[in-house]
């Protein structure tokens, strides 16, 4: 879709160039979102900053990493990208793990005005207090929503791409976890670590728990 845009348009500076060749202001991309759900028949609400989030969501689940979702976002600092995979507690909130068994991290008392302080509590208090943060089975940390939601979301998108008489998204392609870890980390699966001949060739997984008559 951004290639056949590029050949179209052939921008020069911006990718994205308004009517004077300069960036858009925020109000001509407000407008054109709104012409987009209405073109596509999207009755939801949503704004530039909900498909900000959607659009960081979608890559972090797609596997892209933290520092260029950062660059695409434009955020100065890694910190301001941290709320794409948000967990009870991030790191830099606590200060000191205490040799008297105690833990302190910083928090925000809303109740006074929102003021950063610092809460001391033993080891046991605050692992139970971080495990009512943990989801259950198949749940998820990060929810998108509208046509960006887990659930049919690759069908939602055609009929959005297919009403702005856009092409369609070619389907997903599966690549064998031999390809993945050796593209990704150089290990092949096939090479004996020892010999280093490419003679390994996975033919059964054997359960030394399981009984011969379990089946």
């Amino acid at each position: 879709m951004l290639r056949n845009y590029y050949r179209i348009y052939k921008p020069k500076l911006f990718l994205f160039e308004g009517q004077s060749k300069g960036a858009y202001t925020s109000r001509s991309i407000n407008s054109i979102i709104h012409m987009a759900k209405q073109k596509a028949g999207v009755k939801k609400k949503g704004s530039v900053h909900a498909l900000r989030h959607s659009f960081a969501t979608h890559l972090l689940e797609g596997g892209t990493d933290l520092s260029i979702i950062q660059k695409l976002l434009g955020h100065n600092d890694i910190k301001t990208t941290r709320y794409t995979h948000k967990v009870a507690i991030s790191n830099h909130r606590i200060s000191s793990i205490n040799e008297d068994g105690t833990v302190t991290f910083a928090y925000k008392d809303y109740a006074d005005a929102g003021k950063q302080k610092l809460m001391i509590l033993t080891a046991t208090e605050f692992i139970r207090r971080f495990q009512q943060h943990i989801l259950p089975e198949r749940f998820t940390k990060i929810r998108t929503y509208g046509y960006l939601a887990n659930r049919n979301r690759h069908r939602r998108i055609n009929v959005v791409v297919k009403k702005m008489q856009l092409p369609l998204h070619k389907g997903l392609v599966k690549i064998p976890i031999q390809v993945r870890l050796l593209e990704q980390f150089g290990i092949d699966m096939t090479e004996c670590p020892c010999c280093k001949n490419k003679t390994l060739q996975l033919v059964k997984i054997f359960y030394p728990w399981k009984n011969v008559d379990d089946g």
